[in-house]
């Protein structure tokens, strides 16, 4: 592989090899490269951050266009997910379980929250590749399997289907996942007071929970707004207000704003 100086150099330069190899018609080898990108970058390298992923995945569908294995490549890769996703799910749910009640973590389930985020991951990617493959109701479908198994685990990965949620209108599974997350945030918010072993740390903790709650909240609220559901935005509203009496929550727009479209430009690559 290429002879870099960092991880994400060599992340680079395998990506800009697949675009230049598919330009090339060499299209197997261009495969190859998007094959070793999935399998020796962690999913948490930092390469992987912001729109990086959809480019990639965005290249890899316009090769399947003209190489079918590569689509065919994609497909399994996002089967693999899903099967990895599956095959956690029952642990996951006896963490949410855990998470949702006022016994404290053993140190087996410390760790295992500490790999929330990679498991998110999970999801997300395969939402990610849903999307490319212009199949949404695929993420759709793979929420509802979670909910009705593990309900606990599709409340964990809500945030990344709510679009579709709302859009499908099942808009009783907005408010029973809502109604979870906000009671995680409620428990959570309990236990701040034996947060850190100072006052400072522990007003840290405060601060930082507070930021997260507002932020996420309002990103709920105008996502339902927009969506037209103003009574489910008003419902969301009240549930966050019971955990935290916030003006910026008590204050968020109810009002759909008009969607600012903006001029195409084609990428670069």
């Amino acid at each position: 592989m290429p002879d870099a100086d960092s991880p994400q150099d060599e992340a680079r330069e395998a990506y800009h090899q697949a675009l230049r190899l598919t330009k090339e018609g060499h299209y197997q080898e261009a495969l190859e490269k998007h094959l070793w990108l999935h399998e020796h970058v962690p999913a948490s390298s930092p390469w992987w951050a912001g729109v990086q992923l959809s480019s990639v995945l965005s290249h890899w569908v316009r090769l399947g266009g003209v190489f079918p294995p590569a689509l065919e490549a994609l497909k399994k890769l996002r089967q693999a997910k899903t099967d990895q996703l599956l095959a956690d799910a029952a642990g996951w749910q006896l963490l949410h379980d855990a998470k949702t009640t006022s016994r404290p973590l053993d140190d087996d389930e410390k760790e295992m929250f500490n790999q929330l985020d990679l498991h998110r991951g999970l999801f997300y990617d395969i939402k990610l590749i849903n999307q490319h493959l212009e199949v949404n109701e695929a993420t759709l479908e793979l929420f509802k399997q979670l909910d009705a198994s593990w309900p606990g685990v599709a409340t964990l990965n809500y945030f990344h289907a709510e679009k579709f949620l709302i859009e499908a209108g099942e808009l009783t599974l907005v408010r029973k996942h809502l109604s979870g997350i906000f009671a995680m945030f409620k428990l959570l918010k309990s236990n701040l007071k034996d947060a850190g072993e100072s006052e400072v740390e522990a007003e840290e903790a405060r601060k930082s929970f507070e930021e997260c709650f507002i932020t996420s909240t309002v990103d709920h609220i105008q996502r339902v707004v927009q969506a037209g559901e103003v009574d489910l935005a008003r419902e969301i509203q009240s549930m966050a207000l019971a955990v935290l009496d916030s003006p910026a929550i008590r204050t968020a727009s109810l009002t759909p704003q008009p969607v600012v479209k903006h001029p195409y430009r084609p990428s670069a690559s």
